[in-house]
């Protein structure tokens, strides 16, 4: 073909040239496909996950409102029990501001580590004196002012599943306690859930924190699933079962729980 021509190079018109980048272009097209339905999907699957994360937590604070005014009479309420009635009310709606903002992290504020276990018992008093179950929290070579600089509902949030599992657990136990043992570094709070429920077999050890996995009638199946959430994504740090219980105690958790948040961390560097 003479130089300067205005055709096209004879090498663009080779119908299996031609083929070939057609077949390039449609595997390109066709792998774009997978990878948004994929994206999708996973976005689908995570938006599902939060809309129950959000709607465990208010039917946990519902289940605790619950508990607390069908021990009341007009003659006994006291203003404790309106307080803790308002911390019923003051955690749905931080679940739903938070929802709105579509947000799980907000490390603005510190708080003393006893105030957030000093609630837990306030929320779930009419239960433990209900079922007759000894609650006991721990500070191993732990102060209780000792201030974390993490997201306070957040935190109560996920203890407060913790408890419900294990107050669940103790339906049928002739031992019912359930221990909370807290032991710190200058970095990281190591708590222990300990409780003498029926306890987790060796099968449903690998399987408790997938979603939706249930061992009781009319769970749900997402309140371990938010706990090992937070704990890896929020607070990037881990959950455990331990293997060797201690006393009478069957079922342990092990959560390590950062003294600092990332952006609190950072704010000091």
């Amino acid at each position: 073909m003479k130089k300067g021509s205005k055709y096209f190079k004879r090498s663009n018109l080779n119908p299996i040239v031609f083929r070939k980048k057609l077949e390039e272009s449609e595997e390109k097209i066709n792998n774009l496909k997978v990878a948004f339905d994929h994206k999708y999907q996973a976005l689908e699957n995570f938006l599902t996950l939060i809309v129950n994360f959000a709607s465990h937590d208010i039917k946990n604070s519902l289940h605790s409102l619950d508990g607390m005014i069908s021990t009341l009479t007009i003659t006994n309420i006291q203003s404790s029990d309106i307080g803790s009635m308002k911390m019923c009310i003051d955690q749905m709606r931080e679940i739903l501001i938070k929802f709105g903002e579509f947000s799980i992290k907000n490390h603005d504020k510190s708080f003393e580590i006893g105030k957030l276990f000093q609630s837990l018992e306030i929320l779930h008093r009419p239960y433990l004196k209900k079922d007759k179950v000894l609650f006991e929290v721990v500070y191993s070579g732990c102060d209780k002012s000792l201030l974390i600089f993490q997201d306070f509902q957040l935190l109560l949030f996920m203890f407060n599943n913790m408890i419900i599992n294990s107050l669940t657990a103790l339906k049928d136990s002739i031992i019912k306690k359930i221990k909370i043992i807290l032991k710190s570094d200058n970095q990281n709070i190591e708590v222990y859930i300990c409780d003498t429920g029926e306890g987790i077999t060796e099968e449903n050890k690998s399987k408790i924190f997938n979603p939706y996995f249930t061992t009781r009638k009319g769970g749900t199946g997402v309140g371990l699933t938010h706990v090992q959430f937070v704990v890896e994504t929020v607070l990037n740090s881990k959950i455990l079962i331990l293997d060797s219980p201690f006393d009478d105690f069957i079922t342990i958790f092990k959560l390590i729980i950062p003294i600092k948040s990332n952006d609190a961390q950072d704010s000091n560097n």
